[in-house]
């Protein structure tokens, strides 16, 4: 039975387990990736029809969970946890599943319509605008996105997990991108606009914004070049005096 369940996709490898009470000889790490989508989502007819998207060479979407708590909730302690769902979805098709996408979700509550919901059964905090298609371009909105990091000292980490890959993630200083220059504490640097570095289904880099509707300080784009030359907003610094804000500075 281990043999079988080594072998399937995520959520079904978590209902087979489920009948088994979870008793088992797989790596902890296939049982913990399992465990972790089975926590959110009833079936995978959501995640199935994402994972049918295809975009050419310029990357595919891969539904993805990013937060600095999600090694507690890799480990067997989802309550309390807050996390972003993400698709990495550059064709627009995702928006079109939503309906999809609620039906497969374990009982949930509304917090913030479009934005937030609440997994009734672990409690799990779920920031779901990009798995839905609400973002601008690529950017999310996100009320407050520095509690996505955990700051230590004055460098910041984060983790992040795929659905089609079993290893936990841990996203440190060098794919995190903010305003320069301000200051790390209480992650101010990361609390109006910041960037995280993840990647498509292929492995292709991508440099997914999160940007506060609260955000008050005007601030220019500072683009990085990724390891196949393309162009990403990654950092940015405060506008100058009579400077646009958003203009692009190499």
């Amino acid at each position: 039975m281990d043999k079988i369940a080594d072998h399937l996709p995520a959520l079904s490898r978590a209902s087979l387990l489920r009948a088994l009470t979870w008793r088992t000889s797989l790596s902890s790490r296939k049982e913990n990736h399992a465990r972790i989508w089975d926590h959110i989502f009833k079936n995978d007819k959501w995640i199935v029809k994402v994972l049918q998207i295809k975009n050419g060479d310029n990357g595919a979407p891969v539904p993805c969970l990013v937060g600095s708590q999600l090694q507690k909730f890799y480990y067997g302690s989802p309550q309390r946890v807050f996390l972003a769902l993400l698709v990495n979805d550059w064709t627009g098709d995702v928006n079109c599943l939503r309906k999809t996408f609620f039906d497969s979700l374990r009982d949930y509550e509304v917090v913030e319509k479009d934005s937030i919901i609440r997994l009734k059964g672990s409690g799990i905090l779920l920031h779901i605008a990009d798995a839905i298609g609400r973002n601008d371009e690529g950017w999310i909105s996100m009320e407050d996105p520095s509690q996505l990091f955990r700051r230590r000292g004055s460098r910041l980490s984060t983790q992040a997990i795929y659905y089609n890959e079993e290893v936990l993630h841990e996203i440190g200083q060098t794919d995190i991108g903010g305003i320069d220059g301000r200051s790390m504490k209480k992650k101010k640097a990361v609390r109006d606009i910041c960037s995280i570095k993840l990647k498509f289904r292929e492995g292709l880099p991508v440099y997914r914004v999160f940007i506060s509707p609260r955000k008050k300080v005007k601030v220019v784009n500072l683009q990085s070049l990724d390891e196949n030359g393309r162009d990403w907003v990654t950092h940015w610094r405060i506008a100058r005096r009579h400077e646009r804000e958003w203009w692009t500075n190499n």
